[in-house]
């Protein structure tokens, strides 16, 4: 809310401003409100399909997720992701972070000395193992939102135990 200076809020410092300058009769001056012109454009979460409670937004149509900072803003993406495939779906919902592992091992893919598959950067989110992980953007996952390193990196540094996911 503090950031919402375009409206009421910003009339009073506009009073409060307006004694150092003689520009004029009317008291117009509000709606010349400069005092965002010199913040960048931010995205917000209305560019995205989830609500302003999101912390983590999951466009399974789009392939695409985002990172929001609890106040409404985009602070990541769009970033290009990978879903569940046939069979495997990625769920559907509003959820919230459980844990979080840095160096994951899968207990259901296991590579071919035995080791569990790496699921670098896992936020788990959804009962079965669910989680936000680096893995092959371009190749369908077991129901795991796959993101690239760089960005599941962020994910995990950014998310903490109980934010809000959603998924649609």
């Amino acid at each position: 809310m503090a950031d919402d200076n375009s409206d009421g809020d910003s009339s009073a410092q506009s009073a409060s401003d307006s004694g150092s300058s003689d520009s004029g009769s009317s008291d117009d001056n509000s709606s010349d409100d400069n005092s965002g012109s010199d913040a960048p454009d931010v995205a917000t979460y209305e560019s995205t399909p989830c609500t302003e409670s999101a912390r983590a937004c999951v466009d399974l149509a789009k392939q695409q997720a985002w990172l929001l900072d609890g106040q409404g803003n985009v602070t990541l993406g769009p970033v290009p992701l990978s879903s569940g495939g046939p069979g495997k779906e990625t769920p559907v919902g509003t959820f919230h972070v459980q844990w979080k592992d840095k160096n994951h091992k899968s207990q259901e893919f296991k590579l071919p000395n035995g080791q569990g598959a790496p699921m670098l950067w896992s936020v788990f989110w959804a009962d079965g193992g669910i989680a936000f992980h680096g893995g092959s953007v371009r190749r369908a996952s077991a129901g795991c939102v796959h993101l690239s390193d760089a960005d599941a990196q962020t994910f995990y540094n950014t998310l903490q135990l109980g934010d809000e996911v959603q998924v649609h």
